[in-house]
C-alpha cells in the first residue's frame, strides 16, 4: 500500500461522531483521489500493465490490469481522468494482450515484464 493512501485511511478512522458530513465527503474523495492515483503511476504506458505493488521490481499481474481497467471508469465518473485517456489506457491493454501469445501458440519463457511507471 502506497504511503498516501495509508495516510488517507487514517485521516478517514479520524473522523469523529461530531464531525460535519462535508467534512466526512472530503476525507473520502481524498482516500478515493489517492487510491486511483496507483493505477496512474504503477501503469506501464507501452504495454498497459499494472504492477502488483509499489515496491521496485514488483511483476505486473492480470489482475492489476482487470483493477485498472474497470478503475479507468470509475476515474472518468468522478473528474480523475478524461475519456480520452481512459480511452487511450484502455486500448493499450487490451493490445498488448491481443498480440501477446495464447493457448495454442508457443508461450516464451516466464520473464520479468517491465512496469516502467508513466508520468501523468
Amino acid at each position: 500500500m502506497s504511503r498516501t493512501t495509508s495516510g488517507a485511511r487514517q485521516r478517514v478512522a479520524d473522523i469523529g461522531c461530531g464531525d460535519t458530513h462535508r467534512r466526512r465527503h472530503r476525507v473520502l474523495d481524498e482516500l478515493q483521489e489517492e487510491s486511483f492515483s496507483y493505477f496512474l503511476h504503477e501503469t506501464n504506458r507501452r504495454n498497459g500493465l499494472v504492477r502488483d505493488k509499489t515496491a521496485k521490481g514488483s511483476p505486473a499481474s492480470i489482475a492489476a490490469v482487470g483493477m485498472a481497467l474497470s478503475a479507468y471508469v470509475v476515474g472518468v465518473e468522478r473528474g480523475l481522468l478524461t475519456r480520452a485517456e481512459a480511452v487511450r489506457r484502455t486500448l493499450v491493454a487490451l493490445r498488448f494482450f491481443w498480440r501477446s501469445p495464447r493457448a495454442g501458440r508457443p508461450t516464451p519463457p516466464a520473464t520479468r515484464v517491465s512496469t516502467t511507471t508513466s508520468s501523468t
